[in-house]
């Protein structure tokens, strides 16, 4: 088998998928009909056994493809700022590194002390409540 480039797989899969979502629509609009009394069915060409295997098909070839590049992701390694990592490492550390950057944006955006809504029913009979930050905004800026 010729050598493929991580680009050349995820072209593959992203054609297996779509292929698989044509057969997916295609037994959902397929899958079932409907019938008057009387009225001579207009039954759709659908057969399960058939679209059910080639989906599977199409699912273990995008197994076999994924696993390639899992393989080459253990394998091959990056060096990033001195610190020599596998690529599978350095995509679980972007992931969390994304997460930690969509917390640290809510906080930065918040301001040091806000005052919070007042409504009939608050137990303070009406004296003003604040939200203040437990944290450096700087810092988190």
């Amino acid at each position: 088998m010729e050598k493929l480039t991580t680009a050349q797989i995820m072209k593959k899969i992203k054609k297996l998928e779509e292929k698989k979502e044509f057969l997916r629509n295609q037994e959902s609009d397929n899958h079932e009909y409907t019938v008057s009394q009387g009225e001579e069915p207009c039954i759709p060409d659908y057969d399960f056994t058939e679209v059910n295997n080639a989906i599977e098909k199409l699912d273990e070839q995008i197994a076999n493809l994924k696993h390639i590049i899992n393989l080459e992701n253990v394998k091959n390694t990056l060096n990033i700022n001195g610190e020599v990592m596998t690529i599978d490492r350095a995509l679980v550390r972007m992931s969390q590194l994304q997460r930690r950057k969509i917390v640290m944006n809510t906080m930065r955006l918040k301001q040091p002390k806000r005052r919070i809504q007042s409504y009939s029913f608050n137990s303070n009979k009406g004296v003003p409540e604040y939200e203040v930050l437990n944290y450096d905004l700087e810092l988190v800026k």
